[in-house]
């Protein structure tokens, strides 16, 4: 039997990426089966037989199979044109019948040409292709293109055909020529096709220029011929060192990469495509420095009070050394032990803090790097401050209506505001007679004598003055008042009685 092998019957190049090709494949196997020989083969003869024959040894329904395992050399990822099947009819019988309907099966199951028979025919699928096969001798052809589709994509797997004519009891028959003729005229099947001849381009998408320990590496391209990609390949290396396989042969385009603080961490990519064209590696194509360790932050220390109805927060820190570097500052804020309140998301390391009532403030505040690194809030406050607007409640002691000495304690007392700053100090003013106040003590005591040597009527008024510098206003009245008696002449105190007074007669 002749070898043959396919043959390449015109080529095209339609693009840099994209070659078309014609090809013709003849059979690795081809034989006919007769339902009147049910347990013979036929796997040597020269002939094709179809139909159904009557006449001579009576065959009875005959069916012809092929197979063209040739088909497998095809470049992987073609675009399937066209595929024609082609018999040349060498005898018909009757020699002048009207065209015969065939139609074409896949097969469903194996064979082989040396042993199959009637009996032990392959199962078939359903009909993919169909013609009249007259009686003038020559070509007939059968469009198989999307069963020979199916073969290359994988989506069916590939043991041949069958024709099957007209099987009814009568003599009508055609026969063709088998692959073991030593003529030109043997089966074939001819397949145009386009090939893609460029691989794809791939490439790792940008990373930032510091990443935590676990990041996203994605990569994408496109596939420069029609064939599309078949999967990636991904590499990595560490601090500039040799290149290390990551992922093989895989379809996704992202993947999660863990690696360690400090490190540099380089990747590339390639892509293959169907077609088996593989695009070669080329240098690092996405770069990223692995921070994992979290800024240290804290807020500078505040005045321990204030009465200011604003007050600036500051906060200060810094990334680990060689780190990624501080992105923004978290600052958060409680009043007097309540839930914490998230004030601040901010680059600058100060702002303005506007209490809106008086009370006790405490601050925290966290930094999170370029990495997305960040502290964990502890809850715990690293300043504070106290908020007191209100003003001591301060007032003088009474005082005897007359006093008879130079010296005399003059007491007063007071608070604060509950939770206030304290008191910090008191000032007590003074006047004789209703005439100008007089500034007399600025004390942090409660009872200072008061010495003078000129009686006269003296009236005494005080204030307190807070921790938060809250102060009362002089209200310039009498709080507590005392004459004083000291020289003479003395004060004496009288009794006035009345006088009955009569009338006299005259």
């Amino acid at each position: 039997m002749p070898e043959r092998t396919p043959a390449v019957l015109s080529t095209q190049t339609l693009s840099p990426a994209e070659v078309r090709t014609v090809v013709e494949f003849a059979p690795s196997a081809d034989t006919y089966i007769a339902s009147n020989r049910p347990g013979s083969n036929f796997g040597s003869a020269t002939g094709l037989f179809l139909g159904y024959n009557l006449v001579d040894s009576n065959y009875g329904a005959e069916r012809t199979l092929l197979r063209f395992d040739a088909l497998g050399t095809l470049p992987k990822g073609v675009i399937i044109n066209s595929a024609r099947l082609r018999l040349y009819l060498g005898n018909s019988n009757p020699p002048n019948d009207a065209p015969m309907g065939t139609v074409l099966r896949r097969l469903a199951s194996s064979w082989t040409e040396g042993s199959v028979t009637w009996n032990t025919q392959p199962t078939w699928g359903g009909i993919r292709a169909s013609t009249d096969v007259g009686s003038s001798l020559g070509w007939y052809e059968w469009d198989i293109t999307d069963l020979v589709d199916d073969w290359i994509q994988g989506d069916q797997p590939n043991y041949g055909l069958e024709i099957i004519g007209d099987e009814r009891v009568q003599q009508r028959e055609r026969v063709f020529y088998a692959r073991e003729t030593s003529t030109a005229l043997y089966p074939r099947l001819v397949v145009d096709y386009t090939a893609d001849t460029l691989p794809p381009i791939v490439t790792v998408n940008p990373l930032p220029a510091y990443s935590p320990a676990t990041f996203t590496v994605s990569w994408s391209g496109h596939d420069q011929g029609p064939a599309g990609i078949a999967y990636y390949d991904v590499q990595y290396r560490v601090d500039a060192g040799s290149w290390v396989s990551w992922l093989n042969q895989v379809t996704f385009t992202s993947a999660q990469f863990t690696g360690q603080n400090g490190r540099v961490y380089q990747f590339r990519a390639r892509g293959v495509d169907t077609a088996g064209n593989v695009e070669a590696f080329g240098d690092a194509e996405a770069q990223t420095t692995v921070d994992t360790i979290a800024p240290s932050v804290h807020v500078s220390p505040l005045p321990p009070v204030t009465n200011a109805p604003s007050f600036t927060v500051r906060w200060s820190g810094e990334d680990n050394p060689g780190g990624s570097g501080i992105q923004f500052y978290d600052v958060q804020y409680r009043i007097d032990g309540g839930p914490w309140v998230l004030w601040q998301r901010t680059t600058a390391t100060s702002a303005t803090f506007v209490p809106p009532a008086s009370g006790r403030y405490e601050f925290e505040a966290r930094g999170v790097d370029n990495a997305s690194n960040y502290e964990l809030f502890t809850f715990q406050p690293e300043a504070r401050i106290l908020v007191d607007r209100i003003a001591p409640t301060v007032h003088m002691n009474p005082l005897p209506a007359v006093t008879k000495t130079a010296s005399f304690p003059v007491s007063w007392s007071g608070g604060d505001n509950p939770g206030g700053s304290g008191i910090q100090f008191y000032d007590v003013q003074y006047r004789i007679d209703g005439g100008e106040w007089v500034f007399w003590q600025r004390t942090t005591a409660t009872s200072v004598t008061f010495t003078t040597s000129a009686d006269g009527l003296y009236e005494f008024e005080a204030r307190g003055v807070d921790n938060a510098g809250n102060y009362e206003l002089f209200t310039f009245q009498s709080e507590a008042q005392t004459l004083v008696d000291v020289r003479a002449p003395f004060l004496q105190p009288r009794i006035w009685v009345p006088v009955a007074m009569k009338n006299a007669r005259r």
